[in-house]
């Protein structure tokens, strides 16, 4: 059984190491850990990286929305496109080649606007609610 205050303790030395600019790896499935202390989290499969996440890459918070977008005939100038929108915070592609964009909290109508005027032509824009949980459960192919 885990003691509640020892795991208090050992966050805030955790967060006072982190703060101070050191590099602390740690390997959990205590995910809501992750989530609260971790700058990158990195999710391995059979000895392979199969995802990065940088919680500070371009100021993107967790909590910024992060969206699908379904691009036919995507190339790297439609992706540096998007990268030069004002409320884009981070641009990445998934496995299937889509791209996901995360975008400031509240400026999803801005972005919408933005793709129009740089000519971005999609199919589709599917919010992803993607937390560290979520994502475990798709790599992992957990239900």
């Amino acid at each position: 059984m885990e003691d509640p205050s020892y795991s208090i303790r050992f966050k805030k030395v955790l967060k006072k190491l982190r703060d101070a600019g050191k590099t602390i790896i740690i390997s959990s499935h205590i995910l809501a850990d992750l989530e609260e202390l971790a700058d990158k989290q990195i999710f391995i499969k059979k000895g392979m990286i199969m995802k990065i996440l940088d919680q500070g890459e371009n100021n993107a918070s967790k909590n910024d929305p992060l969206y699908k977008v379904i691009i036919p005939n995507l190339d790297i100038e439609t992706i540096k496109r998007i990268e030069k929108i004002p409320v884009v915070l981070s641009v990445d592609t998934d496995r299937e080649g889509q791209v996901l964009v995360r975008i400031k909290t509240g400026h999803f109508k801005t972005m919408m606007e933005a793709f129009k005027v740089a000519n971005i032509e999609y199919k589709d824009v599917v919010k992803q609610d993607q937390n560290l949980t979520q994502l475990y459960k798709k790599i992992y192919n957990k239900d």
